[in-house]
């Protein structure tokens, strides 16, 4: 995957889907400190057909670098009277760096690991045995506990 900052403050391509329509306009990532969001112009027309209370997927291409943004909403609007485009400003909840997505993007597998984990629990019940004789048999004669007799 590719460093958030080889995407910000460059000129991009974008889309998304309007009215079962791609539109494509330019754009730009931008950090304001609180989030990153997406500046761009788009045709009046197209503005006025986005549904304000549905969440939009965007996709496009910035410096060759595939992005998808997902769930994104319209923050704010400026429009001069004399332009036929208006100036927006999206907020994307998610940002995937590396690929780009026109459709909903389902995750199919995922893998954590957090090494402090390591130190929350108590000790390990199994006995590490590493020298195998019959002084120390083998790791297995402690993986099933006593039998208990009542």
């Amino acid at each position: 995957m590719e460093d958030l900052g080889k995407v910000l403050n460059c000129i991009g391509d974008f889309f998304c889907y309007i009215s079962d329509r791609v539109v494509s306009f330019p754009g730009t990532l931008n950090d304001t400190k609180k989030n990153i969001v997406l500046q761009c112009k788009m045709e009046v027309e197209w503005y006025q057909k986005i549904d304000h209370y549905s969440p939009l997927n965007m996709w496009g291409n910035v410096n060759g670098i595939p992005v998808s943004l997902l769930n994104v909403y319209l923050y704010s609007g400026t429009h001069r009277h004399e332009g036929t485009c208006i100036a927006l400003t999206f907020d994307p909840s998610e940002i995937v760096i590396g690929r780009s997505y026109s459709t909903e993007i389902q995750v199919s597998q995922m893998s954590v690991s957090i090494s402090a984990l390591n130190y929350m629990f108590s000790s390990s019940p199994l006995q590490s045995v590493y020298n195998i004789s019959k002084d120390h048999p083998s790791v297995l004669n402690y993986t099933f506990p006593s039998i208990i007799e009542a």
